[in-house]
């Protein structure tokens, strides 16, 4: 699982790049969730200068800071190797959050990371639209039957000429 999105992060990069994605939202409707270890290994542009400019933007960060401990963690009941030991960056996670106006979260496991998710949830509700309904009376007999009576009698009238 390792090395799965690469071996690399470049959350710098990777924020401003959300800032530019997120320009059409709404003010006020500017969110970005960072999901990582914190650590950044790659790319050009400093997480905090990013952070910078994603508050200019009025863009919110909520950063879950998520591994470490021993280099495992569990995501869905499944074991992932983290390849680093506990080499979280909670301090840098923290100030981007706090840059931003957003939170920072810390998830060790899934319960964690689930009850960080939730924790947002509240934080930055989303208005969604109401359940789908589908009707329960399925229309498609009658056409089925009428193009398969028609099948037969084409095949029917083709033997009959033949």
């Amino acid at each position: 699982m390792l090395g799965l999105a690469g071996r690399a992060t470049a959350l710098g990069d990777a924020i401003a790049l959300a800032v530019k994605r997120l320009q059409e939202a709404p003010p006020g409707k500017r969110v970005l969730i960072v999901l990582t270890d914190g650590v950044n290994t790659a790319g050009v542009l400093d997480p905090e200068k990013a952070a910078r400019i994603a508050r200019d933007a009025g863009l919110r960060i909520y950063a879950i800071a998520f591994g470490g401990e021993g280099g495992t963690a569990s995501v869905f009941g499944f074991r992932l190797l983290l390849g680093g030991g506990d080499d979280v960056d909670e301090a840098g996670l923290k100030r981007i959050a706090q840059l931003t106006g957003g939170a920072f979260f810390r998830a060790r496991a899934t319960d964690e990371l689930a009850d960080a998710y939730a924790r947002i949830d509240r934080l930055e509700p989303v208005p969604r639209a109401g359940q789908a309904v589908r009707p329960r009376i399925e229309r498609y007999p009658l056409p089925l039957a009428a193009a398969l009576a028609l099948g037969l009698l084409a095949l029917v009238g083709a033997r009959r000429r033949a």
